[in-house]
């Protein structure tokens, strides 16, 4: 197995593109939003059943 480092921080990533922890808020938000964008009128039920079973995976981990 070969490991390869690099020492040019020209190829890491910015800052502004490091992984941001989210509130259960935020992240609620940002799938409801995401759902929206995916379907042409999604139905609250829908939306609401989504959110539960990604809130029954978080509780999981």
């Amino acid at each position: 197995m070969v490991k390869v480092f690099t020492k040019d921080e020209s190829l890491a990533y910015p800052v502004d593109r490091q992984p941001k922890k989210l509130t259960d808020g935020q992240f609620e938000l940002g799938l409801q939003a995401s759902i929206k964008k995916l379907t042409k009128s999604p139905s609250e039920k829908t939306i609401e059943a989504i959110l539960d079973y990604s809130k029954s995976l978080r509780k999981q981990q």
